[in-house]
């Protein structure tokens, strides 16, 4: 069964060392291509302020990116070069903009997983805290009821002093109930930065699925964990399938 949440690739940090085998070296804000991957692996994100940072560590790349395709792009068109016609791969125009992209392409996407995975705890976080919310909102309406009730049926009998005290030791029940649940962290916007969910299938128990869903003939390999990944594609998570469980991730 393929595994859908594969880390990031890993990229070798001697890749800075290979740049010392090339004879020449195009403009310094290319060169720095190398440095990255090493730098996305050391990021970080604790908190709103490494977040950001993270974030502009992608948008760095982003304009490191642009000045690769102004300064490659036109000499690839001009020279007319693909792999195959270079004399040798290595020092081919299309492989030394290769060289400096892909080390890109690497930290851009160790980076954004970084800063998913940061944005799914906080939104944990803020689910948990919008139901503690709720809920004491919820508790305190209770508090408050019963005590206008209570109150009342005094008030009815003319026993205004108790009532009023009734009253008054609710409110500040019903005040210390409401300001018991944590904080709900706000949702942070962060430029240029884009996610989908990606969903797919999870096969939990092959004995628990009904015939009706399975491919004839088929279960090991992958045209029938594909069928179950376009339902969960569809159905997200209002898949319904016994021993089959839809999975989500930001990428």
């Amino acid at each position: 069964m393929p595994k859908h949440k594969q880390p990031v690739e890993e990229f070798p940090d001697e890749g800075v060392l290979i740049a010392k085998e090339m004879s020449e070296i195009e403009p310094v804000g290319i060169s720095r291509a190398l440095s990255f991957p090493l730098a996305a692996k050391n990021i970080v994100i604790k908190d709103e302020e490494s977040l950001i940072t993270a974030n502009n560590f992608r948008n760095d790349i982003r304009a490191i990116k642009a000045e690769i395709e102004k300064y490659y792009d036109p000499l690839i068109e001009k020279a007319e070069l693909t792999r195959k016609a270079a004399v040798e791969g290595k020092k081919s125009i299309v492989d030394k903009k290769e060289f400096f992209w892909n080390p890109l392409d690497y930290a851009d996407r160790l980076a954004k997983s970084k800063i998913s995975d940061y944005r799914a705890d906080q939104d944990r976080i803020r689910l948990a805290a919008e139901r503690e919310k709720r809920r004491a909102e919820e508790e305190a309406r209770q508090i408050a009821d019963k005590a206008a009730d209570e109150a009342y049926e005094l008030a009815k009998n003319g026993d205004f002093k108790t009532a009023e005290k009734i009253v008054d030791a609710a409110t500040e029940k019903a005040e210390a109930v409401l300001a018991s649940p944590p904080e709900i962290p706000e949702k942070i916007k962060l430029d240029n930065f884009r996610e989908r969910t990606q969903w797919w299938a999870e096969v939990t128990d092959a004995s628990l699925i009904p015939q009706k869903d399975l491919l004839p003939d088929v279960w090991e390999g992958s045209t029938q964990q594909k069928k179950f990944d376009a339902i969960a594609r569809v159905m997200k998570d209002q898949m319904r399938i016994p021993g089959v469980v839809a999975r989500s991730r930001k990428v």
